[in-house]
């Protein structure tokens, strides 16, 4: 029973990731590019995201992939703390309740260390 435990670890990880996250990526890829070209079918759209993602990992290899990632990272970061911002911005009432700023403050704070952590 434990020689079988040494394959089921990786084949549990790839598999979900093959049969349920790359699929869901191509979709909604396909999604995209439905409305920006309506009159375009999807398969075609599918197959373009696919032949697409294929050719860069091929020829970007996997430093390329790191890359795209450790960018899409900075990004999501960036992209949270904009809207921090503006929703700090957005809600007055923020600015006169001490009580809801410390809340605030200390939420931002601890995802901030969490996001710190584990990156």
């Amino acid at each position: 029973m434990g020689a079988n435990r040494g394959w089921r670890s990786p084949a549990s990880c790839w598999l979900p990731l093959t049969l349920i996250e790359a699929p869901a990526s191509l979709y909604a890829g396909a999604m995209v590019g439905q409305a920006l070209f309506p009159s375009v079918p999807m398969c075609p759209l599918l197959a373009a995201g696919a032949l697409i993602a294929g050719v860069y990992i091929f020829f970007g290899g996997l430093s390329a992939v790191v890359i795209n990632d450790a960018l899409q990272a900075a990004m999501i970061m960036i992209g949270g703390i904009l809207v921090l911002v503006l929703a700090w911005q957005a809600v007055p009432c923020w600015v006169s309740n001490p009580v809801a700023v410390s809340a605030v403050v200390g939420v931002t704070l601890l995802a901030a260390a969490v996001v710190v952590w584990w990156w």
